[in-house]
């Protein structure tokens, strides 16, 4: 009988990124849920529903002072320790990411930093030494508890191809320098969406993919996508068809990279925003985490508050028990 093609090289976490921390007060993207600091009835209800893991997108700065802009301070680090803590406490896999690092943010709502990671070498070793800072603070826990994700969703915009490979290797690098057996994921080239090559089967690394497919549906109304109303299926902004087997087809291309370059393979984020409908997004959910447990990819819903929160009903005070039951029954 032909083996089935899965991933099987990443356990199959699943759970939720918490964005307590995800950026400063002065970035458009603040609210009262991205506090500075993490609350520890979110990693209880991760766990109590059911899941495993938890993602922490940061942002850098709200670890540095203004004397030191580029160095994480341990003091301020003490809130990143309290949340590695709760998430042990509750049995969750603790993945801490760099959403904004030194030079570089997908989201740049705030003035860019004067060093930037796409091009300058002064960036690189500042961003190398965060993570540095990192490895040397939580060398001695587990692979099985806590793994880094190093840098959000380059974008071909910003990067070059041959420069994000060069970014990420000469870090995990300098990690492995501090702490040898830490893993640590890279994001997918192209925000994420695109496997790499060039970085496939690098030792202690795994690559992280997003579950935005389509983006017309997922992001609807949000930064500048299609003002029409999505259905599942539906066709995508050229006007084809985007459906379960577009869908499998493209997580079959991960799995396909995985097996062969033996490269571990997680979703790091994906999620859909509440301005589309309910029934739609439902159903889409349902199509693309199945198409995720067929292949053995984890997941981490983006985000548990907000709107693409499992939060989304009312005034985002009431968890959406049908998302959630569809998420833990994949």
């Amino acid at each position: 009988m032909k083996k089935e093609l899965k991933q099987e090289l990443f356990p199959r976490y699943r759970g939720v990124n918490l964005t307590g921390m995800f950026c400063t007060p002065d970035s458009q993207y603040a609210d009262r849920i991205r506090r500075g600091y993490f609350v520890e009835q979110d990693f209880a209800e991760v766990a109590e529903w059911g899941f495993d893991f938890v993602r922490l997108p940061l942002t850098y700065k709200l670890f540095t002072t203004e004397k030191s802009p580029y160095e994480l301070d341990g003091k301020k680090l003490e809130l990143l320790d309290r949340a590695v803590q709760w998430a042990g406490k509750y049995h969750l896999h603790v993945n801490i990411n760099l959403h904004r690092a030194p030079g570089y943010c997908v989201n740049m709502d705030v003035p860019d930093d004067p060093v930037l990671l796409y091009r300058d070498d002064e960036a690189l070793e500042y961003f190398s030494n965060v993570w540095c800072t990192l490895a040397a603070r939580y060398r001695g826990i587990s692979n099985e508890k806590l793994t880094f994700d190093l840098l959000n969703e380059p974008s071909p915009n910003r990067f070059t191809l041959e420069r994000y490979v060069l970014v990420m290797k000469k870090t995990v690098d300098a990690i492995h320098r501090i702490d040898p057996a830490r893993f640590c994921m890279i994001d997918g080239w192209e925000w994420g969406d695109e496997p790499i090559e060039e970085l496939g089967g690098l030792p202690l690394t795994g690559q992280s993919c997003r579950g935005y497919h389509p983006r017309e549906l997922t992001h609807y109304l949000a930064f500048g996508f299609a003002k029409k109303i999505p259905a599942w299926p539906m066709l995508d902004r050229n006007g084809e068809l985007y459906d379960h087997g577009r869908l499998d087809a493209h997580f079959r291309k991960w799995t396909e990279f995985s097996v062969r370059t033996g490269t571990p393979v997680h979703c790091g984020e994906c999620g859909c925003i509440n301005h589309t409908p309910r029934e739609v997004m439902l159903a889409w959910a349902n199509d693309f985490l199945g198409i995720l447990q067929k292949y053995n990819i984890g997941f981490a819903w983006w985000t548990m508050h907000g709107i693409f929160g499992l939060y989304r009903t009312g005034d985002f005070t009431e968890v959406d028990r049908k998302l959630v039951e569809i998420m833990r029954k994949h």
